[in-house]
């Protein structure tokens, strides 16, 4: 439970329209969570690597952050990987492979839309 306290904190601080941005924090709550294994927050730690929010900017450490989010199986990270593979950031540049990591992405998104919409809908109904 705390490691979804920590993920939703730097959640918190991660998104603008919260209007409580403070990257360097968030970065830490993403380090917690990670530990406590919520892996969604290699997503997190990823961007917030790959544009140098509240950390030093490392193109490489960030697709790392990608690359473990796409073993975990988390849709965002396998997006993030196949965006980095498309313009070869931080990797060698692949179109090929940034076509397929975008769709698995871009399907495993629309199965936890698709899921948390269901599970929305069972709890309120």
């Amino acid at each position: 439970m705390i490691g979804l306290v920590h993920l939703s904190i730097g959640v918190c601080l991660f998104n603008p329209e919260f209007g409580l941005q403070n990257f360097e924090v968030a970065a830490q709550h993403f380090h917690s969570a990670l530990e406590k294994g919520w892996t969604q927050a290699y997503y997190y730690l990823g961007s917030l690597y790959r544009h140098g929010l509240g950390v030093k900017r490392c193109d490489m450490t960030a697709v790392n952050f990608f690359q473990l989010g796409t073993n975990a199986g988390d849709p965002g990270s396998i997006s993030q990987l196949g965006n980095c593979c498309s313009q070869g950031i931080g990797v060698e540049q692949d179109p090929e492979k940034a076509a397929q990591l975008v769709r698995r992405g871009a399907a495993k998104t629309r199965f936890y839309r698709h899921r948390t919409a269901r599970l929305v809908q069972l709890v309120w109904s």
